[in-house]
């Protein structure tokens, strides 16, 4: 004879009536198998073995409100129309494309007192950089074909900046002083020496201006040879000593 096996007629399993999503509480039961005698439902019956549910009343979508859990609401700033999105572009020294942190000198120094102060050695070495960077210069980038000559020749290091930096850059550089020349003496100076032109200045950029380290031959470097120093007399010229 094959045995089989009858589930006892005292034993019910749970009957569950269908449950809406939107009716359907899982807060408490009704009433538990196994301790019916102590929870109860406090709204509906004791359903015997039975899992029932409570209805909830339906939500009004418009009328609902998130949970606080106290976290502060975060507050943007208001933005108008007369609200600037973009702030003066500041350089490496801090200072504001507005102007120089550092004023030139008002004296004027003839080519023969810049001799006496002159750095042979190290003017000659920034010249003989800043040609050879011209294999890899990028066009327009005068500023860094000038920078990066002072850092290969050991002078300072590169420093963030565009051309209308510059005087700011090596007025903080003990490595070059700044002096007064003459705009027909330009193409007169020695080696090494910095020449800074301010935007408009002399034809150039308007919004950066213009860099370029001297070669003692009447020409300059930057990421091209210019074989016509533009004379200019607001070009501030910074000498290595």
């Amino acid at each position: 004879m094959p045995f089989s096996f009858c589930m006892p007629s005292f034993f019910r399993m749970p009957q569950f009536p269908p449950v809406s999503l939107f009716t359907f509480n899982a807060f408490m039961p009704p009433q538990l198998p196994l301790f019916g005698s102590l929870i109860s439902n406090p709204v509906m019956p004791a359903a015997g073995l039975n899992f029932d549910s409570f209805k909830l009343e339906d939500i009004p979508l418009d009328g609902f409100q998130p949970v606080n859990y106290g976290v502060p609401p975060i507050k943007f700033p208001a933005l108008t129309f007369d609200t600037p999105l973009f702030s003066f572009k500041k350089s490496s020294t801090g200072a504001s494309k507005k102007g120089s942190t550092h004023p030139a000198p008002k004296t004027t120094t003839t080519i023969a007192e810049v001799q006496k102060i002159y750095n042979s050695s190290k003017g000659k070495k920034l010249a003989e950089e800043t040609i050879d960077g011209l294999k890899s210069a990028q066009n327009g980038y005068c500023a860094r074909a000038v920078k990066n000559g002072i850092s290969q020749a050991g002078l300072g290091a590169y420093m963030a900046g565009d051309a209308d930096d510059m005087p700011d850059i090596l007025s903080n550089n003990r490595n070059f002083k700044e002096v007064k020349v003459e705009a027909r003496d330009l193409d007169k100076l020695p080696a090494g020496c910095v020449l800074c032109y301010a935007p408009g200045d002399a034809g150039y950029s308007r919004r950066y201006g213009h860099t370029e380290t001297t070669d003692g031959n009447g020409r300059a470097i930057s990421f091209f040879v210019n074989n016509n120093i533009k004379e200019s007399d607001k070009v501030r010229v910074f000498v290595p000593v």
